[in-house]
């Protein structure tokens, strides 16, 4: 009877110690995951490479589902998924598997470290603190290096500054081990040996860099130059086979270091700037606004013209055509307008005079305005959108100055005196004729100004008439003509 109440307590014994590691295993299995590895300065490729790695030092796999990597500020926030192996690591890169581009991602999540430092803590399912790690200011309490991107790593003895080990053992003292002597007692020896060399290979450092220059704004359908730069560790541009990829973010691709592109419609656009040297490779991008041209374009009579800026900011009119008449003129380069300020253009810069019919045009050729017109949404002057001709062709009655008779002879009776009837008769026909020399510098106003042919035959047709209306009165002023008048049978 003794005996069998032995084996009863020893079963009780047994059972109550099992259910007892059942319940400890989880905390065992949970226990053995840390923070192995902090990224938190990026890589040298980019600053926005951050990553993080955890470390399971335990000899059993650990399911990470329902767990918890937040950092002390909320970036990032991040739950985790997937499982960690024995002695394995759990890769997390931010944003995409290419911020770490040798070793493939266990997670990818989003959220930036901030340089300034914080505390990153790993919680389980039932939001036990598993691991938890105090930054300090800067990350001083963990190390990293911003400049040579080495990361913070794990070791031994606390953490230590380290060529990054993403996946791989850090590079610092293995952990204690644990050995027997002969009278099987146990004792804790530790052994400073050196870490097994990684099998990761840091990328080698950029040697150029790309330049896309800076963010801007321009008008939509102008074509803009877009100039882009490599230059070398210590900023020095860089020549020679250097390959120049863009993309203009609406569809449009151009290769080459100064390349022209306008884009059709308004918006803001991600410009970006690939170059390449055999195996070297760097990137830049810039925010390019396109808005709508806000302009008045004006003939004047004096044969100028005006551009009239209403954009609320000073616009950059480089290359814009004025056209008039198949002549056309190109405004140079750098040519800027102030805000709400006017550009106006002579005759005589412009190479000939400005008509109705005169145009402003895009650099690319597409017409932007007729002269005494407005693009939609600006808000002109009322002094700079009146068309106003800039040639007026002159009428019969104004073809000739007043201080100059249309002939120099007069008509005399017998005495030699100016008959009176002659000048009455001659003072009462309009001054409409015109001297040769002043039809020809009529005709060639016209033909300066690119106006039609029929403006000439017109000049020469009201030269005629007036000439005929001339000698017309002269002659009834001389009574060379008889007036017979009949008489009734």
């Amino acid at each position: 009877m003794v005996a069998v109440r032995h084996i009863t307590r020893v079963q009780k014994i047994g059972e109550i110690a099992a259910v007892t590691f059942l319940m400890l295993v989880p905390f065992a299995a949970s226990a053995q995951v840390v923070i192995n590895e902090i990224a938190w300065m990026g890589t040298t490729v980019s600053v926005n490479a951050e990553w993080m790695e955890l470390f399971n030092n335990g000899n059993t796999a650990v399911d990470l589902a329902g767990w918890h990597l937040i950092a002390a500020n909320g970036s990032p926030s991040i739950t985790l998924s997937g499982t960690i192996t024995a002695n394995g690591y759990f890769l997390l890169e931010r944003t995409s598997d290419a911020s770490v581009p040798t070793v493939t991602a266990n997670q990818i999540y989003t959220g930036a470290l901030t340089n300034s430092g914080t505390t990153l803590t790993l919680t389980d399912t039932s939001s036990s603190v598993i691991d938890q790690v105090d930054g300090g200011v800067n990350w001083a309490n963990v190390g990293g290096d911003n400049t040579s991107k080495e990361t913070a790593q794990k070791t031994v003895n606390g953490w230590t500054t380290a060529t990054s080990t993403p996946g791989a053992v850090n590079a610092s003292t293995v952990p204690p081990v644990t050995t027997e002597d002969s009278g099987s007692q146990t004792s804790s020896q530790t052994q400073t040996t050196q870490a097994p060399t990684s099998s990761y290979v840091a990328p080698p450092e950029p040697q150029i860099f790309a330049d896309a220059g800076d963010n801007r704004t321009v008008i939509v359908a102008a074509d803009t130059e877009f100039l882009g730069r490599a230059y070398n560790r210590k900023k020095e541009t860089v020549s020679g086979h250097i390959r120049f990829l863009w993309n203009f973010g609406d569809g449009s691709i151009a290769e080459g270091q100064s390349v022209m592109h306008h884009f059709e419609y308004p918006g803001r656009y991600v410009v970006v700037l690939n170059i390449a040297e055999n195996t070297e490779a760097a990137s830049d991008r810039i925010i390019v606004t396109a808005e709508p041209a806000k302009l008045a374009f004006t003939a004047h009579p004096d044969g100028s013209v005006t551009i009239g800026n209403h954009a609320g900011r000073d616009l950059d009119m480089s290359g814009w055509i004025v056209r008039s008449f198949g002549r056309s003129f190109v405004v140079p380069k750098d040519s800027i307008i102030l805000a709400g300020e006017l550009l106006r253009i002579g005759d005589k810069t412009l190479g000939f005079r400005s008509a109705p019919e005169t145009e402003l045009d895009y650099p690319n050729g597409a017409l932007a305005l007729k002269a005494g017109s407005a693009s939609e949404g600006s808000e002109p002057k009322e002094s700079d959108t009146t068309a106003v001709p800039a040639i007026v062709v002159p009428s019969p009655a104004r073809s000739v100055p007043a201080a100059i008779p249309p002939y120099s002879e007069q008509s005399a009776d017998e005495t030699g005196a100016p008959s009176s009837e002659t000048e009455n008769a001659v003072s009462n026909i309009p001054d409409t004729s015109a001297s040769s020399s002043q039809t020809a510098a009529a005709g060639a106003t016209v033909s300066n100004s690119g106006i039609s042919y029929l403006w000439w035959f017109g000049a020469i047709g009201m030269a005629v008439v007036g000439g005929g209306a001339v000698v017309a009165s002269r002659r009834a002023g001389k009574r060379e003509w008889d007036i017979v008048e009949e008489k009734e049978g």
